[in-house]
């Protein structure tokens, strides 16, 4: 059977990603490294595009320390309610929350805390007087005020529709480079382990390409496994664990079965 059906073919029975460590070519061998790694990529790409919202204090820890029930209230007080992108603003005023301050429609004084500032079209975060967050208020309504949990989950959200494009792509590209560290160390690293112990006159195992070989047999089921489960919900760091562990089981088995040993 011609590639790329050949390597599913040699999945399973677990043996088989030993009897035939010699079938594909170094091409062949990068595009099938390529091609699992993508796999472990979807699952984190198609939860990125569901997403709705992001907490901002992921970015900036303690970001929302001043918003407990008592400020939101104050704030719900002022008369300010929020309407198709904008915010109306009844009073002007100001307030000090130990060293951070809520501003609403006044100008923003120096501090070295955190500054909220919500003016009539934007709402902006300072921190030692440098902006670290400007976003509009779409998604914000008057009634998150009622309750601290309900505000800062909608500020989360007014915060992530208006940077959606660059927020998506800073988590898309961290989430892919941890991805690809693990699994190139994953890869490289147990191929080279494998390619030590043939150097052992106990197994038939010989070079690094048949190392290699074995390696990405034994990763088919794991990552489409992995694959799978992330598109259903599981977490990013979970994946990676239970990749993990399915791939040394994986490769256990094809020890277990073959001895790395030519019968």
């Amino acid at each position: 059977m011609p590639y790329p059906f050949s390597y599913f073919q040699n999945l399973f029975p677990f043996r088989r990603a030993f009897e035939k460590r010699q079938c594909l070519t170094w091409p062949q061998l990068l595009f099938t490294w390529i091609f699992l790694l993508a796999l472990t990529c979807i699952p984190v790409s198609w939860v990125n595009l569901q997403r709705t919202s992001y907490p901002l204090e992921q970015l900036v820890p303690q970001a929302y320390r001043a918003f407990d029930q008592e400020q939101v209230d104050r704030i719900a007080a002022t008369g300010i309610t929020f309407d198709q992108r904008q915010a109306r603003i009844s009073q002007k005023t100001s307030w000090k929350v130990g060293e951070d301050w809520i501003i609403i429609g006044e100008k923003v004084p120096q501090s070295s805390g955190f500054v909220w500032e919500f003016q009539e079209d934007m709402a902006r975060l300072m921190q030692s007087n440098q902006e670290v967050a400007r976003f509009s208020y779409g998604g914000l309504e008057t009634k998150a005020l009622s309750r601290s949990d309900t505000w800062i989950q909608s500020l989360n959200k007014a915060w992530f529709n208006h940077n959606r494009l660059v927020i998506s792509l800073f988590i898309l590209l961290l989430s892919w480079g941890l991805l690809s560290l693990n699994f190139f160390l994953l890869t490289l690293g147990s191929a080279a382990l494998l390619y030590l112990v043939s150097k052992s006159r106990f197994n038939s195992l010989k070079g690094f390409k048949e190392s290699l070989h074995i390696i990405l047999y034994s990763l088919g089921i794991p990552t489409l496994v992995t694959c799978l489960l992330g598109l259903l919900g599981l977490d990013l760091a979970t994946s990676v664990l239970v990749q993990n562990s399915l791939f040394l089981l994986t490769l256990a088995l094809v020890f277990y079965q073959t001895q790395f040993r030519d019968h």
